[in-house]
């Protein structure tokens, strides 16, 4: 059995895999901030 050093084993998914609407989550939510950014601006 091998272990890694973040703790996963053979077969665990990947830690940055984190998937389809997750991705687009957070870039939603980059894009109202940054919206919101530019509507700050003078």
């Amino acid at each position: 059995m091998r272990t890694t050093t973040t703790g996963r084993e053979p077969g665990d998914p990947h830690p940055y895999v984190i998937g389809t609407d997750s991705v687009r989550r957070y870039l939603k939510v980059a894009e109202e901030c940054a919206i919101a950014g530019m509507m700050r601006l003078p």
